[in-house]
């Protein structure tokens, strides 16, 4: 059993998040589930992810895929895509990032659904 949280805004992983810029198997497979369930609930016209950086307190852009993008794939391939562009942008960076994950419906603006996890930075200290 995953010891990931549910929320009104999807599924969330551990607290604290997973250690290491490479996502473990159990990171990949809660954004498989979280996918599956956001395509089971609602027409789903784009995902987006954001990286949170503390030092700049609020998110930024890092990948978004729109219908033309995922429409055709199954949640397993998002899956593994959204994984791959949170990897590449953790590399950049040091210590633990927060990353979100957010679904948006038909016809919708607003967020659907969101799913957090975090990485560990791949960038060393500077002296």
């Amino acid at each position: 059993m995953s010891n990931a949280m549910s929320s009104p805004h999807g599924f969330m992983g551990p607290p604290g998040g997973g250690g290491g810029s490479k996502a473990s198997s159990e990171d990949v497979e809660n954004l498989v589930l979280w996918i599956h369930g956001c395509f089971d609930r609602a027409e789903i016209v784009q995902f987006a992810l954001e990286q949170h950086v503390i030092e700049t307190m609020g998110p930024e852009p890092v990948a978004q895929w729109s219908t033309v993008d995922f429409e055709n794939k199954d949640p397993r391939w998002l899956a593994e895509s959204v994984m791959h562009e949170a990897k590449k942008a953790a590399e950049t960076q040091r210590g633990t990032t927060r990353y979100v994950a957010t679904a948006f419906k038909k016809g919708s603006e607003n967020k659907f659904s969101r799913m957090s996890f975090r990485l560990f930075g791949g960038a060393k200290e500077r002296g």
